[in-house]
């Protein structure tokens, strides 16, 4: 009988979080790109006010809306860490002799075979800032908090019978 493990880990990979490219779009009355930056050329981004790293994943708290005429956000957000990825695949194979050049394979495979649910940024609305405008200007989406709200991944098995001559 014959075992493969292969166990995968990564970390977490870099979120950006996501104001469908601009902020003017019904989140913050009376601004825009216009009456901020004075073009609609530039793309009006929010500002950090604080380490977005200081909770779990990321603070949605710590983003606002520019509020002063020439005040835009950095165009690439600080290091934000998702989720890290923990993957282990097991596989066992046994080989029963039929004949002298003939023999019966029986595979079992799992993947994910400890079942272990992947929490995972994104797939929903849980990275998009919708900010309001006015003095704190602050993250409305109650959807956008430090937690993923989904999570992927679920065991698979599969058995396989091989006759070979």
């Amino acid at each position: 009988m014959a075992t493969i493990r292969i166990t995968q880990i990564q970390s977490g990979p870099s979120l950006q979080p996501n104001t469908q490219g601009t902020l003017n779009s019904g989140f913050l009355p009376g601004v825009s790109n216009q009456s901020i930056l004075g073009t609609d050329s530039q793309v009006l981004r929010p500002l950090v006010t604080c380490n977005p790293q200081s909770q779990k994943y990321f603070n949605p708290s710590c983003f606002a809306s520019p509020t002063q005429i020439n005040q835009n956000g950095p165009a690439v957000f600080p290091n934000i860490k998702g989720p890290a990825f923990l993957d282990t695949d097991l596989g066992v194979h046994k080989n029963f002799a039929v004949r002298d050049t003939q023999n019966i394979q029986v595979r079992l495979t799992g993947f994910n075979f400890i079942n272990h649910p992947l929490p995972q940024f994104g797939i929903g609305p849980d990275v998009n800032l919708e900010l309001t405008g006015g003095a704190n200007g602050t993250n409305t989406n109650t959807a956008t908090t430090d937690t993923p709200q989904f999570e992927v991944g679920r065991r698979i098995l599969e058995i396989a019978i091989k006759y070979v001559f």
